[in-house]
């Protein structure tokens, strides 16, 4: 999808605005602020999914390693990378409660 951005505009011109004369009887409302999204939707899982993994890396030690970095946040259950071409340097970490994977998944993303 295309980024669609604005002009831009000299800075002589903002500092200077020419109103039109018919501009000046015109009654401006203000917009109603809109309410933002949150970065994060609200999903609980206990369901972790990584990707752009190194695909060079054998899938018996992405696994080994994904358990060791994630287990020092609570009891990792399974994980689960293969090594065809559509699943190829993607995995998912499960872990036993939800509010540990998402204790997990925000460290380890400021960590990056």
């Amino acid at each position: 999808m295309a980024e669609i951005s604005a002009l831009p505009v000299p800075m002589d011109a903002m500092a200077n605005p020419v109103i039109p004369p018919d501009m000046d009887a015109m009654q401006v409302t203000p917009t109603p602020a809109v309410p933002e999204i949150p970065a994060e939707p609200e999903n609980p899982s206990e369901t972790l999914y990584i990707q752009n993994l190194n695909e060079k890396i054998k899938i018996d030690v992405m696994k080994a390693s994904l358990r060791g970095l994630f287990k020092s946040y609570g009891e990792v259950l399974d994980v689960v990378a293969h090594s065809n071409l559509r699943m190829r340097g993607q995995a998912f970490v499960s872990f036993a409660d939800a509010e540990v994977a998402k204790k997990a998944m925000k460290e380890v993303r400021g960590l990056c």
